[in-house]
C-alpha cells in the first residue's frame, strides 16, 4: 500500500521519533497509514481536516493543540481532487494553486 510523499513523509518523522498526526477529509482514509506506522512501532494520530472548511481548520487545530501540544514541524502536504463541489463562497479556490495556502493558512 502507497501513501505518497505525505505518507512516506509521516513514516519517515515517525521512524525519528514524532508523534506524527495525520490529517484527512475522512478518518478512514489515513486509519491504513496510522496502522502501518503502528506495525513499524511508532505512534501517530488521525483528525479529520477538510481545507474548504474554515470550521473544519478551527476544530483540527483545537483537537491537536488540546490532546497534544502545539506540533513542532508542520508538513503541508494538501492535494486537488478536480470536480469535487465547493460551497459558493469557495468556488474561487477551484482557480488557486494549492501552494499559494502554504502562507495564507497559519496554524
Amino acid at each position: 500500500v502507497r501513501w505518497g510523499v505525505g505518507g512516506a513523509v509521516a513514516q519517515k518523522f515517525a521512524a525519528h521519533g514524532y508523534h506524527v498526526v495525520l490529517t484527512t477529509r475522512r478518518a478512514s482514509n489515513a486509519e491504513p497509514l496510522a496502522a502501518a506506522i503502528l506495525a513499524q512501532g511508532h505512534d501517530s494520530s488521525v483528525v479529520e481536516l477538510d481545507l474548504v472548511s474554515e470550521a473544519s481548520i478551527q476544530q483540527a487545530c483545537h483537537n491537536i493543540r488540546s490532546n497534544l501540544a502545539d506540533p513542532d514541524v508542520l508538513v503541508l502536504n494538501a492535494g486537488y481532487l478536480e470536480g469535487r463541489d465547493l460551497p459558493p463562497e469557495m468556488e474561487l479556490l477551484e482557480f488557486v494553486p494549492t501552494e499559494i495556502f502554504d502562507t495564507a493558512q497559519h496554524i
